[in-house]
């Protein structure tokens, strides 16, 4: 009995590793998923890491010791350098392309051509991660993108998900810190160190990070359950281009109705104005970006048409129009990307989104990073010149 079972295990054993060997020759090496827990912002990538995310097409990705997607920064600005810091989400961080496609990236060359930049050297640090709400944009300002003294804090505001990233009762996540508006002032009510658990937890994904995630094996399944969660969420097969993407609640194209959402609203506006803030008060000047989302991009007018019919809205612009608006009355500049990008996907009938042109969902893809990175170049170098970056 002994001898069988021993006999079973061997078997077992070889086959893994026989599996293991085989992945390692066809199978490329996966970008580790696991985050870092940060008890204030919740989370962080692993600083260090490096690898290939495979969603989306994907791009080669590489962490700094900081914790973020980007090449090592000095804390020092070297002379003659203009320094720009970013937050946003998994839009901007742009794992799904290589670093120097990203929009972010090629801001550095597109600016140099820019008169107001022309005697500097034009330097972006990236503080963007995936699954980051205006809040964790805030308190990774705070904590990490000052002390590198940027001369101007970029703002990339991502209307499809960051309103509900933002709510407590909308987004739910555990490990995300949540604001609160006490008389008018925010205050930090929940975060993830609060958690009792916590301790554990972090130790525990340090376990997973280092001893399961380099064997593909392991990558191979943790892909496979991605993509059998979108075939379960989204269907085996579909008549026309999917174009709503996972995680957004369409609430977001209507003014508020529900409780949840005008605090939702109150307390994003209130943390865009401490992000501004905090940047001016550190010699800073602070400027937004609304990035478009997939459904406005859809390069089928048909297909947002009928998006817009389902919803029962008279168009899919209201965060962005709002948040223009709300930028303009508080006296900073906001570069909204639904003035062009939709219109440069329906006249071209290209996809600026997801893996495929059937399937214009998710992240701005290699051309949405450029049209991106145009959009927003242009209109930094019209604030530089029209004074409002000073």
């Amino acid at each position: 009995m002994i001898k069988n079972l021993l006999l079973l295990a061997a078997s077992v054993i070889l086959s893994l590793l026989l599996a293991e060997l085989a992945l390692r020759v066809v199978y490329p090496a996966d970008f580790p998923r696991t985050s870092l827990l940060d008890p204030t912002l919740g989370w962080r990538p692993w600083p260090g890491a490096s690898g290939w995310y495979a969603g989306e097409g994907g791009g080669f990705v590489s962490i700094n010791s900081e914790g973020f997607r980007d090449v090592e920064h000095s804390l020092d600005k070297p002379p003659g350098t203009y320094r720009i810091a970013v937050l946003g989400d998994s839009m901007t961080e742009g794992r799904e392309v290589n670093l120097d496609e990203t929009y972010w990236k090629r801001l550095e060359t597109l600016l140099g051509a820019c008169p107001g930049f022309a005697n500097e050297k034009v330097e972006v640090l990236n503080y963007a991660v995936n699954g980051y709400g205006t809040a964790q944009e805030y308190l990774s300002l705070k904590e990490y993108a000052l002390k590198h003294h940027p001369d101007l804090v970029l703002l990339a505001f991502f209307t499809a998900n960051n309103f509900t990233k933002n709510s407590e009762p909308l987004g739910r996540h555990r490990d995300r810190p949540y604001f609160a508006l006490d008389d008018g002032q925010l205050k930090l009510v929940h975060k993830a160190g609060d958690e009792r658990d916590f301790a554990w937890r972090r130790w525990w994904d340090g376990v997973v990070h280092r001893g399961l995630e380099p064997i593909r094996l392991y990558q191979f399944g943790k892909d496979a359950e991605g993509r059998l969660r979108i075939l379960l969420r989204y269907g085996f097969e579909r008549s026309a281009p999917q174009i709503e993407s996972i995680g957004l609640d369409s609430d977001v194209y209507r003014a508020p109705i529900t409780e949840a959402w005008k605090d939702t609203w109150a307390v994003t506006t209130a943390l865009i104005l401490a992000i501004r803030d905090e940047a001016r008060a550190h010699g800073a000047a602070f400027l937004m970006t609304t990035l478009s989302n997939p459904i406005q991009d859809a390069p089928d007018l048909s297909a947002r048409e009928r998006f817009r019919k389902a919803i029962g809205v008279a168009d899919l612009t209201y965060p962005d129009r709002r948040l223009a608006a709300f930028a303009a009355a508080h006296g900073f500049p906001d570069i909204a990307l639904v003035d062009s990008l939709p219109a440069y996907a329906a006249e071209h009938e290209v996809a600026l989104h997801g893996p495929t042109p059937q399937h214009p969902i998710g992240h701005y893809d290699r051309l949405g990073h450029k049209l991106a990175a145009d959009a927003i170049a242009a209109g930094l170098c019209a604030d530089e010149k029209a004074g409002l970056l000073n």
